[in-house]
């Protein structure tokens, strides 16, 4: 068993490459949690030079229980467990571990939600899937480690602790989702384990479409992770995903990475999965495929046809919305701004 780390990018696809994964009879998923900015981000010291730093502990438990999928407890979580501790002075960090746990377990409610013991590992899977023991490890981990790769290491080995206990050790991979960690990716060149990395790139003018309505729906939401007043402005995003890109193109040679488009999943999704496959050395016979093809299609997850919108975390899996969306003048812009990058991954002007 080894892990596997879907790093993004965002709003091209990352969602839909987990559950593909997931479905592989080699492979165990878990819902989106983002492992390195849970616990740090990049700062700038007084030489103006990045480096990775560990957020406080306070904010890395907000963070890792309370903004991604893979447990999304509400805001009211954290003000909940300062009123259960009896301890008008007490917060969050001063509880015992077991008491955190319990607390969480109790909100974690999420759609779709299976139990513990359910063994269908075919869908990816969330924070239930420990034990409380090994939560309480986790959860200690998260609050006291001192460095980003042992922190990786723990949970690495919790996770292969857990499925050693449930017999799943014929398991090629285990696999973590991250929508956005690119912004953060050099964090991993230090890891003291080979990591595989897959990134789903797609075209920027559109995944920039398709983020500006995320974040929408996230804010109509009240999601913990979202500011009402987070920028919604077009071509500042679009900037940003020209940086991020760049960051992608730097390692595009890395035997460790592997980089494949969005649009090419979509159009030619037997080919382009069989590759994959076959990079990460899984089985990739043709009825495999086409049975996780059937299991996480854009109409077999939604119910609807593709390019069908709706107001939802999966939106409408389009290709070349752009060229519809965006105005003479604005796809002007845009290539002004993200031409370079577009180019280099394949992506034409027109």
């Amino acid at each position: 068993m080894e892990p596997l780390l879907i790093v993004g990018m965002y709003k091209s696809g990352t969602s839909w490459l987990l559950k593909c994964l997931s479905a592989h009879h080699q492979c165990l998923g878990f819902n989106e949690i983002d492992l390195i900015k849970s616990v740090g981000a990049y700062r700038r010291s007084f030489l103006f030079k990045k480096t990775f730093r560990l957020h406080d502990p306070a904010t890395r438990i907000q963070t890792f229980f309370g903004k991604s999928s893979w447990c999304h407890l509400p805001i009211s979580f954290y003000q909940d467990l300062i009123d259960r501790s009896e301890k008008p002075d007490q917060t969050l960090l001063d509880l015992p571990p077991r008491m955190v746990i319990d607390r969480i377990t109790q909100h974690f409610v999420p759609p779709g939600h299976r139990p513990r013991h359910d063994e269908n590992y075919a869908i990816p899977r969330n924070f239930l899937f420990f034990k409380q023991e090994r939560l309480e490890q986790l959860y200690r981990a998260i609050l006291h480690t001192k460095d980003l790769d042992a922190f990786l290491n723990t949970v690495f080995q919790l996770v292969e602790e857990e499925m050693a206990e449930r017999d799943l050790t014929t398991l090629r991979y285990y696999v973590f989702k991250g929508a956005d960690q690119i912004s953060v990716i050099d964090a991993l060149n230090n890891a003291s384990r080979p990591l595989k990395k897959l990134v789903i790139v797609r075209d920027g003018r559109d995944a920039t479409i398709s983020a500006i309505q995320f974040r929408k729906l996230m804010i109509q939401r009240k999601a913990a992770w979202v500011k009402a007043n987070d920028t919604l402005d077009y071509f500042k995003l679009l900037e940003s995903w020209g940086h991020r890109v760049a960051k992608v193109r730097k390692r595009m040679d890395d035997a460790s990475y592997y980089v494949l488009r969005y649009e090419d999943f979509n159009l030619r999704f037997h080919e382009t999965f069989a590759k994959l496959l076959n990079w990460l050395g899984l089985e990739a016979n043709p009825d495999t495929i086409e049975a996780i093809h059937s299991r996480t299609s854009f109409e077999a997850v939604t119910g609807r046809k593709r390019g069908q919108e709706k107001n939802e975390v999966i939106r409408k899996g389009a290709v070349r919305e752009w060229a519809e969306v965006l105005s003479k003048q604005e796809k002007k812009e845009a290539w002004r701004i993200a031409g370079k990058q577009l180019q280099a991954l394949g992506y034409p002007e027109r």
